[in-house]
């Protein structure tokens, strides 16, 4: 809700009218939930990869460091203990999880990523994410709510099932659904180009 809240915000504060609003990941899952409550300055939707499935457990399917190291989570004091700790090259690995080409993720956005996570306040920022991430898949229930047009674009190597996929298309009333080849769950990493085309396609045709 803190997350729908601030965008919302932003979107009022800046009198932005007729948005189509585009998030990926959690941004999708956000974008879908602004749609849901029907806020009036989204006219549109396009959620990539959005993040609402396996009780917000899915970057656990994205390698085998991912899931040993986000199961220590649940582990009370070691879990926060090596999260707090984390270094830069397993940050990297993990970040490598999330496109379907090692090469799409910039070795510069990784380091930078990685630097944004150890500013003052990011860490438990971070672990309060973590600690509400079911709270994501159980957003889904709202998206029958959803009243304006919606595009669901996926690559075909993100961490969601394509039954979970289905599961958010048939959930949103005349909701569209494209999948986009040799890409992961960091689509605008791996396939940039496809991504844009999706996104202009989507809002020409509901123009």
């Amino acid at each position: 809700d803190f997350f729908v809240a601030s965008v919302a915000g932003f979107l009022e504060a800046l009198q932005i009218k007729d948005a189509v609003v585009v998030g990926e990941s959690i941004g999708g899952s956000i974008a879908l939930l602004l749609g849901a409550r029907h806020h009036p300055s989204v006219r549109r939707v396009v959620a990539v990869n959005p993040y609402d499935y396996d009780g917000g457990r899915g970057i656990r399917r994205s390698s085998a460091i991912a899931n040993f190291l986000f199961a220590l989570n649940d582990v009370p004091i070691l879990g926060a203990t090596f999260t707090r700790l984390r270094q830069y090259p397993i940050v990297k690995r993990i970040l490598e999880g999330g496109v379907y080409r090692q090469a799409s993720m910039p070795p510069a956005l990784a380091r930078e990523m990685y630097e944004v996570g150890n500013r003052p306040g990011h860490y438990r920022a971070f672990m309060s994410l973590v600690r509400h991430w079911a709270g994501w898949e159980r957003a889904r229930s709202e998206y029958t709510s959803i009243d304006r047009p919606v595009l669901l674009v996926y690559g075909d190597h993100d961490w969601s099932r394509v039954a979970e996929r289905e599961a958010d298309r048939q959930a949103i009333p005349g909701a569209e659904l494209r999948t986009v080849k040799d890409a992961g769950h960091f689509l605008a990493l791996d396939a940039p180009d496809e991504f844009v085309r999706a996104v202009l396609d989507f809002t020409k045709v509901r123009a």
